[in-house]
């Protein structure tokens, strides 16, 4: 299992071994630093099977000028169910849709992306390791 707790980003995903995606929806709180409220946030977890990554990115990965954030999301679900089934693959294929945004000049936003891979051969409980 995995614990997470997000603070401002868009939720991560799982991109599951059969390329299916699952949306960790859970745990959303306002950003860091945006309140004067204990550093206490809430946490959820899911479950990263032999096989799955985990993929954390900001809205400035799909937020561009000129483009719909809902249809900038979509696209980017779209990439990371169509990706190899590498981290590389996964990151190239997100940060992709940088390079098709119709907005020219620097970008206004952060752009990360981070993806993680459960090594199928390594399942034991608790054990996970990064690729």
């Amino acid at each position: 299992a995995i614990r997470y707790s997000v603070a401002g980003h868009p939720h991560p995903v799982i991109r599951r071994s059969d390329g299916r995606l699952d949306v960790l929806d859970g745990a959303r709180s306002r950003l860091l630093g945006a309140s004067a409220e204990g550093a206490r946030r809430p946490t959820a977890t899911g479950h990263l099977a032999g096989g799955d990554s985990l993929v954390a990115f900001s809205d400035g990965v799909f937020e561009m000028r000129g483009q719909d954030y809902d249809d900038g999301y979509l696209a980017l679900m779209g990439r990371l169910a169509a990706a190899p089934d590498h981290p590389d693959g996964l990151c190239d294929a997100a940060l992709g849709l940088t390079s098709e945004a119709p907005e020219s000049g620097p970008f206004r936003d952060d752009v990360v992306v981070l993806a993680v891979r459960r090594d199928p051969s390594h399942v034991s409980p608790g054990l996970a390791r990064l690729v």
